[in-house]
């Protein structure tokens, strides 16, 4: 360390000029200074150390500040995420909570329709399940309706009385041999044709799993309507790859066959949450597909209530052909859709044509 300057003085004058000028003996002078100067290094060895503790807590700080600083901006963005959730939940809890409408007559939305077309596959086996009144056999006809264009619609075993409550491009068998290939059938009440307590050896039997097995050979899709699938024979809850649940029993569940007893428990939340009318909706799964989740299922526009009666006496009625639908037919579906600004290949496929022909038809006139 530097020598004071008046250890400087000392030095050049000696300690005998500096007490003289002082008024102190040299000696008295020189242990003072001493003692004066010890004491100073002292209190600077001291002053340097707080200064360095102060540094470092002022370090210490600045450091503990910028973590907060951080913490508080992650806070923050949890605290806008967390806040976008609740809204979120509010608003799905809103909207479940507003009744759903009364079932609409017609074909569905183009939003809907299209939704349709992409989750059921192709040559289709599928089930539509619920309790009696949910708008099981509707669902079927609805089906029908949406791929009349594509596949020649039948249904199996209706009441020959009651076919005036069909429009004519419906056609109607007895049996799965009695439909020609490229057809989309609904089975309605099948438990009274294909009950599981049948005999596997039993001729209806025999036939509708042929017809399971062939579906994609002969181009069918098919679809049955019934309220559990623990009452249809195993082999079509086995071939199945579509399931369309309308609201379930109270029982159902408990009861159901424990294949899709996890799948019919989340149906049946999806419906407990809704009030309002239920019958223009179901629960799709179709694992094919990886779709699981609701869609609007409109009431045919040929329907009516005598309709959904229409099995009270009994299942029988002789084959009847439907008219095909004609090229002018399809060309003016065709044109209907394409205003409603379907794409050419989209249309091609309801209407189970080549894109080709759907553009010869619209942009040529052929």
């Amino acid at each position: 360390m530097p020598d004071h300057p008046l250890v400087k003085v000392a030095k050049i004058f000696g300690w005998g000029l500096l007490g003289e000028k002082l008024g102190v003996p040299m000696a008295e002078t020189a242990v003072s200074f001493t003692q004066a100067l010890q004491q100073a290094q002292r209190e600077i060895q001291y002053l340097r150390q707080k200064l360095v503790q102060l540094a470092l807590s002022y370090l210490k700080i600045w450091s503990e500040k910028q973590e907060l600083q951080q913490e508080v901006s992650r806070l923050q963005q949890e605290n806008d995420w967390l806040r976008s959730q609740i809204e979120e939940l509010e608003a799905q809890v809103a909207a479940q909570s507003q009744p759903l409408p009364e079932p609409r007559k017609g074909a569905p939305s183009e939003l809907s329709a299209s939704q349709w077309f992409k989750i059921m596959p192709e040559f289709a086996r599928g089930l539509i399940l619920g309790a009696p009144g949910s708008g099981k056999s509707a669902t079927g006809h609805m089906l029908l309706e949406l791929y009349r264009w594509k596949m020649t619609p039948y249904v199996l075993g209706f009441p020959e009385e009651k076919k005036a409550l069909l429009p004519e491009w419906i056609g109607l068998a007895r049996h799965f041999d009695e439909v020609p290939p490229d057809s989309i059938v609904l089975v309605d009440e099948a438990y009274l044709l294909y009950h599981a307590r049948k005999s596997s050896f039993d001729e209806s039997i025999q036939e509708m799993s042929r017809a399971l097995g062939l579906a994609r050979q002969r181009g069918y899709s098919i679809l049955f309507v019934a309220h559990e699938a623990r009452h249809l024979d195993k082999n079509i809850v086995g071939y199945a790859n579509l399931f369309l649940f309308k609201e379930p029993g109270a029982m159902e569940v408990k009861f159901e066959r424990p294949e899709l007893k996890e799948v019919l428990k989340r149906a049946r939340d999806f419906f407990q949450e809704r009030t309002g009318d239920k019958r223009g909706w179901c629960y799709v799964w179709s694992p094919e597909v990886h779709f699981e989740g609701p869609l609007e299922t409109p009431l045919p526009s040929y329907w009516s209530e005598e309709l959904s009666r229409a099995y009270s006496q009994g299942i029988s009625s002789p084959a009847q052909r439907p008219p095909s639908a004609s090229k002018e037919e399809k060309k003016r579906q065709a044109k209907a859709w394409r205003d409603a600004g379907l794409s050419y290949g989209k249309i091609a496929k309801r209407l189970g044509v080549s894109k080709a022909t759907v553009i010869n038809w619209l942009k040529h006139g052929g």
